[in-house]
């Protein structure tokens, strides 16, 4: 697979597959009101203004890629957070090199409090 970096063209597109990523990976895991009321068309906006300042690698995943451009930069370390009830994404992060550092949060900026591990990754 080829990645390439995405335009605002792509903004309607990158919205739809967020939305319905979400809607698919956190069943279960977050309210489903709140998944039901997802909508692209809404997210797409903001999509576009991201694309418009972000540069984006140029092939490979996009996590690798991401930790390269990172690494890149001069960044020593990159964390990221997961939901503690997401084991798939917990196992993908782990098996990438991510490794929990026992830091959680609750974020309730959506109306429902998710909890949210923090991972941590040395970069080379």
């Amino acid at each position: 697979m080829r990645i390439r970096q995405a335009t605002s063209a792509d903004a309607g597109a990158i919205a739809e597959v967020h939305v319905r990523s979400w809607q698919a990976a956190y069943r279960g895991l977050v309210p489903q009101d709140h998944l039901d009321g997802m909508n692209a068309a809404a997210r797409r906006p903001a999509w576009e203004r991201w694309l418009a300042r972000t540069a984006w690698p140029r092939e490979g995943t996009l996590v690798a890629e991401a930790v390269a451009a990172l690494s890149r930069a001069g960044y020593r370390q990159a964390v990221l957070w997961v939901l503690d009830a997401n084991v798939r994404a917990r196992r993908f992060y782990e098996a990438a090199g991510w490794h929990d550092d026992g830091v959680v949060k609750d974020d309730d900026s959506r109306g429902f409090v998710l909890t949210e591990i923090r991972y941590r990754r040395p970069l080379d």
